[in-house]
């Protein structure tokens, strides 16, 4: 108990490792301290707000769109219709990005940007 007491004297003076540590020491314990619960939720707000503002780029809306032009295309493949006919159907069904009207060309290049990376093994589609 007395580790405990130290860390969260540190924790209380600023350290942000001292809550890790904390966690790390009670491995088996069956009640985790309200102290350790306090420290980790600025962490988490912060965490959340990073993860929050990158939902809100212009390139996280891109790389969905993406994906999801992706798979409609291969829906559409598997449907038995041919790449062209695939990439200009889901051109109409994924309709309007940034106030301009999907066009097969555009479609075919976000198809490709997500084909290369699933093949390079970053991104794993479900």
């Amino acid at each position: 108990m007395r580790e405990l007491d130290r860390l969260k004297k540190e924790w209380q003076e600023g350290s942000r490792y001292a809550p890790y540590h904390a966690l790390f020491c009670l491995n088996r314990a069956k009640k985790i301290p309200d102290w350790i619960m306090d420290a980790f939720i600025p962490e988490l707000q912060n965490l959340l707000q990073e993860e929050m503002k990158k939902r809100g780029s212009r390139r996280y809306r891109q790389h969905e769109q993406d994906k999801n032009i992706y798979s409609s295309v291969l829906d559409f493949r598997r449907n038995g219709l041919t790449w062209e006919r695939a990439y200009e159907r889901a051109a109409e069904t994924a309709g309007v990005y940034d106030g301009t009207e999907l066009n097969r060309d555009r479609v075919h290049n976000a198809y490709v940007r997500v084909r290369r990376q699933v093949r390079a093994g970053k991104l794993k589609l479900v």
